[in-house]
């Protein structure tokens, strides 16, 4: 008797399937409609990562699409925003499991994606306070021993 798949495992392996259709459009030549379905991936990861944010799994494929969505789109706020969120749950979950180097590091890469558009005046306060938040949770690295 097999076990019925969770809706959490069914929406994975929609994000999944949409992240295929993607990639086929996109070598079809059709980056609009790629994008669209990365979109679809992209939110549904979201969801998924919000319910349960140390499910590595889940995290591990978010940051894939939003690192692409974020390199199509350098100067869109929202991805960026995405991008740096998942970086900082991330980071709060290594902070938790005291793994200092690996929250410093997911810190620190919140920090290098949201920065930059808060420097330019980007008018999201999500983001600033993202940003904000990430560089304040940046600790500094202990001094080797001499």
């Amino acid at each position: 008797m097999t076990k019925d798949p969770s809706p959490d495992d069914t929406q994975l392996e929609l994000a999944r399937i949409q992240r295929s259709i993607g990639e086929a459009l996109r070598a079809q030549g059709d980056p609009a409609g790629a994008l669209a379905t990365d979109r679809k991936a992209a939110g549904i990861l979201g969801e998924l990562t919000a319910k349960a944010p140390a499910q590595a799994l889940w995290q591990r494929a978010g940051l894939e699409v939003m690192t692409r969505l974020v390199a199509l789109d350098p100067t869109n706020a929202d991805w960026r925003q995405d991008l740096g969120e998942l970086h900082r749950e991330n980071g709060d979950a290594s902070k938790a499991a005291s793994h200092d180097a690996a929250s410093r590091d997911e810190y620190e890469a919140c920090a290098g994606i949201t920065e930059p558009m808060v420097s330019r005046g980007s008018a999201n306060k999500k983001l600033a306070e993202l940003a904000a938040y990430c560089r304040s949770q940046i600790t500094p690295e202990p001094p080797s021993p001499t």
